[in-house]
């Protein structure tokens, strides 16, 4: 069921991933992608990714094991927060046997649709800006 093979391991610190967002802040300048951390009190708990699709954008998103238990509040949350972005649609790409997150999507009223080959892609349609 790992999506990310692995990633992050358990020793995966709040530093660790300070060091990772680096890397990603060329791309955020740029206005190319974005990726956020999802911080508790003492490390970090996950990150989301989000990169241009189309018309609109992917999301891409992970949260370490012991924190499962908020995965849907984060991506339903992230959902919210990209609705107010002038976006056709957000697609979220899952590995196949991800059927954990699948079930997860679906229960957050995404649909299945087209995406990235060698995924299972669902969508969550956006309304039209204005």
């Amino acid at each position: 069921e790992l999506q990310w093979n692995g990633w992050p391991g358990p020793a995966f610190t709040l530093a660790d991933n300070v060091a990772d967002l680096t890397m990603h802040h060329t791309e955020f300048r740029r206005n190319e992608a974005y990726a956020y951390s999802v911080l508790g009190p003492e490390r970090c708990l996950g990150c989301i990714y989000i990169e241009p699709w189309g018309g609109g954008a992917q999301l891409a998103f992970w949260v370490v094991d012991d924190a499962l238990s908020i995965e849907g509040e984060v991506v339903a949350a992230v959902l919210g927060w990209l609705g107010g972005w002038p976006l056709e649609r957000v697609i979220v790409p899952l590995h196949p046997a991800n059927r954990r997150g699948q079930a997860l999507l679906e229960s957050l009223r995404l649909v299945r649709c087209p995406g990235p080959e060698g995924h299972v892609s669902f969508a969550a349609v956006q309304a039209p800006p204005g």
